[in-house]
């Protein structure tokens, strides 16, 4: 954790005049993602960084007790992901360390989570001890209900960039199913497609659009056509004013191009101009592509005294000693409800419920364009 008086992030991304690019263009794109997919089994990353939280941003945050700017200066945290991702398997997981604000105690605090997908079924671990801004949230959340063909991965638009390596471009659009296999072969909403010269490389630009409540939203994907159509940039606009910029740089691993590191930027509006509410730098600081994988890191056990809610409820239970049995809880920090002193006569099985993952996703467009195939 640092503070710091100020902070900039800037970063050179030339965007010189567009012209139109033919579908032989989308066509090389989504060719490009799909042998990504295809000849990947998997792939192992840890992610560095340190994401930023301009000075006096949630100064007017309406849930904030305290008085003056907050932060009073730019604030500075640290930022650690694991990301694995069995493609064959369709298995992932994300361990995330970083740092979440309580306003009620008008503090930053550390925050640590595991989220694990076996294709199916989701569980998210948060633990208490390591969280104490979210000490009324279980420890545990099972979602073991059978998902809809829909059915979602929970993604932050920080960690879009750990899928592009993989060949998978999650969207506000388009996003990722648990299975995996929501794959871009369809761009929701395409409304053209143009070419930039970026960075010294020919690039192909995919443009969405859709009525907002608020104004035209726009998507961009930038995708680098002479380095197997990896990702250079992900832009959501609204009344041309942007929401979220996330600019890549690019590395070659194995034959891969993948991310090297990114900024990953929020922007919220502020007597009707942008300002930076939120960004983040990140770093691959080690990858494994087609590593060898155990069952153990899809995995989360339940350990005796964890407190744990099912997706689709609202009971929490704690799990007794035996680690089986479910004791039920009317409150999290009871202990006459369930707690220490009553779980040994009981035992626990599983649980399930969403604990602050962050979920960027607008709304969607009925209309899709097939992409060229």
């Amino acid at each position: 954790m640092k503070r710091l008086s100020s902070f900039a992030v800037c970063v050179a991304f030339v965007l010189p005049l567009e012209a139109h690019a033919s579908d032989d263009d989308l066509r090389r794109v989504a060719t490009a993602w799909a042998q990504r997919r295809a000849s990947l089994s998997g792939i192992r990353l840890r992610v560095e960084g340190m994401a930023v939280v301009p000075k006096g941003t949630l100064t007017a945050d309406p849930e904030l007790r305290i008085a003056g700017e907050v932060p009073p200066t730019d604030y500075l945290s640290p930022e650690r992901r694991l990301f694995v991702l069995d493609i064959a398997g369709f298995r992932s997981r994300i361990g995330s360390e970083r740092e979440g604000f309580s306003f009620a105690k008008g503090e930053f605090a550390s925050e640590y989570s595991q989220a694990v997908s076996d294709g199916k079924r989701q569980r998210w671990l948060r633990p208490r001890d390591k969280n104490p801004v979210q000490r009324r949230d279980p420890d545990l959340v099972v979602d073991d209900s059978v998902p809809t063909p829909t059915a979602e991965l929970l993604l932050e638009a920080v960690d879009y960039p750990m899928y592009y390596a993989c060949g998978y471009v999650p969207t506000a659009t388009r996003p990722l199913t648990r299975d995996l296999r929501s794959t871009p072969v369809e761009i929701p909403g395409l409304e053209k497609i143009t070419t930039r010269d970026v960075q010294g490389h020919r690039a192909v630009v995919l443009h969405t659009g859709w009525k907002g409540a608020r104004g035209d939203i726009t998507e961009e994907l930038t995708c680098d056509l002479g380095r197997q159509g990896a990702i250079l940039r992900y832009q959501i606009s609204q009344s041309a004013m942007p929401l979220l910029v996330t600019d890549i740089s690019l590395q070659s691993i194995q034959g891969y191009w993948i991310p090297k590191s990114w900024t990953t930027t929020h922007y919220g509006s502020h007597k009707g101009q942008s300002r930076v509410i939120k960004s983040y730098q990140m770093a691959i600081v080690q990858c494994e592509m087609n590593p060898s994988f155990t069952s153990e890191e899809f995995e989360i056990p339940m350990n005796a005294g964890q407190l744990i809610r099912y997706e689709d409820s609202t009971q929490l239970y704690r799990i007794a000693p035996d680690g089986k049995t479910l004791v039920p809880v009317q409150d999290a920090n009871d202990p006459a409800s369930g707690g220490w002193k009553t779980i040994a006569l009981f035992a626990v099985s599983f649980g399930v419920a969403l604990a602050g993952v962050a979920v960027f996703v607008l709304a969607r467009r009925r209309h899709v364009r097939p992409a060229v195939q």
